[in-house]
């Protein structure tokens, strides 16, 4: 009898036992699978995470590349197309550079040539070129140049007018300067000049009018000079 109870007791601690593990228990979600699942998806987070970053952190910042009509040393080959460094043009814009390719002609975009033989002045010696771009804008115009000289030691350089002549309300006696430009000390000068529009205009439409003058002390009044004609 003893042992029968002992028994019943013992089969129901065992119930118990067992019920009290299914009240507990939740189904696919064992302790140690689910902490290595969490694992592994904390691993694929940081993997996406780098997977995101820029590609090439070397390449930020980097200067981007601009075309630009270049003005050269040459009175032959003045201008010519290349590609720059954007940092460098305030550099080229100084010496007369145009931004965006020149033109089929091999000229600055939206530009008119002009060009001068320079010889030398009664009693002189020496001999140059000269050529002339001009932009005409609304209230201003863009003069941009190359001087080659030789045989002179150049002290100012300058475009005059060879008649008296009225432009944009100013008078102007023949022989006056009307547009300034880089004295060619080293025999090359080259840059750009803002000028009045209807000094830019006169340039376009007259330019035998117009004559390029080197100076020099020893011919303050000019030592070579050249007439300015169409291309």
């Amino acid at each position: 009898m003893k042992r029968t109870i002992a028994a019943t007791l013992a089969a129901a601690l065992a119930l118990a036992g067992a019920t009290a593990a299914l009240a507990n228990h939740k189904p696919g979600h064992p302790g140690k699978p689910a902490q290595a699942g969490q694992g592994q998806g904390k691993g694929k987070a940081k993997g996406k995470a780098k997977h995101h970053q820029p590609a090439n952190k070397s390449n930020q910042g980097k200067p981007q590349k601009i075309t630009v009509c270049h003005r050269t040393s040459s009175t032959k080959n003045p201008t010519v197309t290349i590609r720059i460094s954007e940092r460098a043009w305030k550099a080229h814009e100084a010496h007369g550079d145009t931004k965006g390719a020149c033109d089929e002609q091999g000229e600055p975009a939206g530009f008119t040539r002009l060009t001068a033989d320079l010889t030398p002045v009664e009693g002189a010696t020496g001999s140059g070129s000269a050529v002339i771009d001009v932009k005409v804008k609304k209230r201003s115009a863009r003069v941009c140049f190359t001087l080659k000289v030789s045989g002179v030691d150049a002290t100012a350089a300058h475009i005059h007018t060879s008649t008296a002549v009225t432009l944009g309300g100013t008078d102007y006696a023949a022989n006056s300067i009307v547009v300034p430009l880089k004295t060619p000390k080293s025999g090359i000068s080259r840059g750009c000049a803002r000028v009045g529009s209807a000094v830019g205009q006169a340039l376009l439409d007259n330019p035998s009018n117009f004559y390029v003058n080197v100076h020099s002390a020893a011919f303050p009044a000019g030592q070579v000079q050249g007439t300015l004609s169409a291309g």
